[in-house]
């Protein structure tokens, strides 16, 4: 399947990398951490359609967060940019707009 983005948390399905803030809120990674924290909303009405607080550990258990950004942020959805999560296409995509940089391995 082609893909628009090329995430660095998101690998075979499972989360790798994922941001707990000091308020015990869950990001699937560094960016959404970031953009939300900055932002106050996710920049995708699948995401910022749920009940506040969806994301935080005091609400929910890990796995139901990382399941229900699984239901928005996945391989169908970077399928295509009219599809794909506003931040992961910003930071992770093929056009990469925002600041993260992959370094060569072993570095």
């Amino acid at each position: 399947m082609t893909r628009v983005v090329e995430c660095f948390s998101l690998k075979e399905g499972k989360w790798t990398d994922i941001d707990i803030s000091t308020e015990f809120d869950v990001y699937p990674c560094c960016a959404y951490h970031g953009e939300v924290y900055h932002r106050k909303n996710f920049e995708d009405s699948r995401l910022d359609s749920n009940k506040k607080g969806w994301n935080n550990l005091k609400n929910n258990s890990l796995k139901k967060i990382l399941e229900k950004y699984s239901e928005v942020i996945n391989e169908e959805n970077w399928s295509s940019e009219d599809t794909c999560p506003t931040i992961c296409l910003r930071f992770c995509g093929e056009k990469q707009e925002g600041q993260r940089e992959f370094l060569p391995a072993g570095m």
